[in-house]
């Protein structure tokens, strides 16, 4: 008996927001250091972004455990 499988189509979700001038002028940069350390596979504002969500996470994550503990 063969089996099929399904595949769900990725969907994408497009968010966007507001850079001040000086912002914006960073990111080239912050792009370029995350992708020669290895942060990112390609140097892509995308790639970039899920890396800081990543370390945002971690970060909050880490926190609340410690604040958990103390408890």
């Amino acid at each position: 008996m063969v089996e099929e499988i399904k595949t769900e189509e990725l969907k994408s979700i497009v968010k966007s927001f507001r850079l001040m001038p000086s912002e914006d002028a960073k990111l080239p940069k912050l792009i370029e250091y995350a992708h020669k350390a290895g942060y990112l596979t390609k140097p892509s504002f995308q790639e970039f972004m899920l890396l800081a969500l990543n370390c945002a996470y971690t970060r909050l994550k880490d926190e609340y455990e410690k604040k958990k503990g103390r408890r």
